[in-house]
């Protein structure tokens, strides 16, 4: 029996953990011992549910100790908003980290948006696996690209961060015994055994990638049925979070009087009260995005990959709300497809969403392109196999496993 650690680090809300329940409850069911080092508990509970895996605070952010970079334009800045700005603050949480690799002695490291237990793992004797959707896993680049494609003068100040945090990152290595890295990007190339990129190419938020493999998302199980309002018109989905424009798009959604359904991740139950109709449902508990897909004709989200997947698979128009770099990158990439709208609501959008919100539903209402633009997608993967992903995972993991440590 050999001990596998999976690792949830950075972002907000399950959608990160999405698609490892098939994965998680293989690997127990091949003897192994499952244990989940995470950020939200209570999102872990869920996703495990009726699997025997171990589930542990995974180490927390000391309190930052250095100014912030915004906008956010390369993923370096994503460090360094998250640790890596201060080699007190990154050593303080690669130690913990460190420590709990000591403790759980894992054989082998299922990494979810997890820079920081990356970096720990480096000179510790196990396997190390990446799984992702593409935005946690940069390119092996120097400089990491401008996600926001600024001009030179930006380029420059990019590659200057970049460097700091380069810099705090080999000072770590080198308390590690380690050798430096040459480059940032190299934290996640080298002595890593395999990275799974649950994601499209077309989806990537990464849009030149030379060298990749593209998994496509793992099956998203455990989800309860939709049960949608009463109400004439194309039934509409919507998966969202509070943000400052999220009363507007609410009104908009219950004036359209077609049958909405809504799942939420911390929506005030005044605001429930208040746009709740006989048209517009707020379901109680996470759903089955498949046959959410199946059965809607159009989807209103923020930018979860998951569910955005999904959505396209089934042929089914997106309407993208970015409240961040990573969901604004999504929502170009479904617009570039012609399978949808993005209006961003955040990163630098808008306080007030009202008027191209409710312009952009009407167009992906009334206007076929976009629906025939997602089912050319759907069509184009009409082979893919998310259960298929799963094993694919597994049986990587299960060889790794009988090859040993290196």
């Amino acid at each position: 029996m050999a001990t596998v650690l999976l690792t949830w680090e950075l972002g907000d809300g399950a959608t990160h953990l999405a698609g490892l329940h098939g994965l998680t409850r293989r690997l127990v069911d091949d003897g192994h011992r499952v244990v989940a080092a995470v950020r939200d508990l209570g999102a872990a509970a869920h996703v495990f549910r009726g699997i025997d895996v171990g589930v542990v605070q995974a180490p927390r952010r000391p309190r930052s100790m250095g100014p912030r970079i915004a906008p956010v334009r390369t993923f370096a800045h994503v460090l360094y908003n998250n640790g890596f700005s201060s080699f007190d603050e990154l050593w303080v949480k690669t130690s913990a980290w460190r420590n709990l690799y000591e403790y759980i002695q894992p054989d082998v490291l299922l990494l979810v948006h997890s820079p920081t237990a990356l970096l720990a793992a480096w000179g510790y004797p196990a396997r190390r696996v990446l799984l992702g959707t593409g935005y946690f896993c940069p390119p092996d680049t120097r400089p990491l690209p401008d996600m926001l494609r600024g001009d030179r003068r930006t380029s420059e100040q990019n590659l200057r961060d970049e460097e700091q945090v380069l810099r705090n990152v080999n000072m770590a290595m080198e308390c590690c015994d380690q050798e430096p890295l040459p480059s940032l990007s190299g934290l996640y190339h080298r002595q890593v055994d395999d990275n799974f990129l649950l994601t499209f190419e077309e989806l990537d938020h990464y849009a030149h990638r030379d060298v990749a493999c593209y998994c496509g998302p793992a099956p998203n199980e455990c989800r309860a049925a939709p049960f949608w309002p009463d109400g004439e018109g194309k039934r509409v989905f919507a998966h969202l979070k509070p943000f400052s424009a999220l009363p507007d798009l609410l009104r908009c959604l219950r004036d359209l009087q077609c049958p909405t359904l809504i799942c939420g991740d911390g929506l005030a139950p005044c605001l429930k009260q208040q746009f709740r109709s006989p048209t517009l449902r707020f379901a109680d508990e996470p759903l089955d995005i498949d046959t959410v897909a199946g059965e809607c004709e159009l989807a209103v989200l923020h930018g979860d990959h998951q569910t955005t997947a999904s959505m396209l698979l089934a042929g089914k128009p997106v309407l993208q709300l970015p409240v961040s770099l990573e969901h604004r990158l999504l929502g170009e990439a479904v617009a570039r497809l012609d399978a949808g709208i993005a209006v961003p609501v955040g990163h630098g959008g808008p306080t007030t969403a009202e008027p191209d919100v409710a312009k952009a539903l009407h167009s992906l209402l009334a206007s076929g392109r976009y629906a025939n633009a997602a089912r050319r997608f759907s069509h184009r993967y009409a082979s893919y196999n998310a259960d298929e992903v799963t094993s694919r995972m597994a049986d990587s993991i299960g060889e790794l496993l009988k090859a040993g440590v290196p």
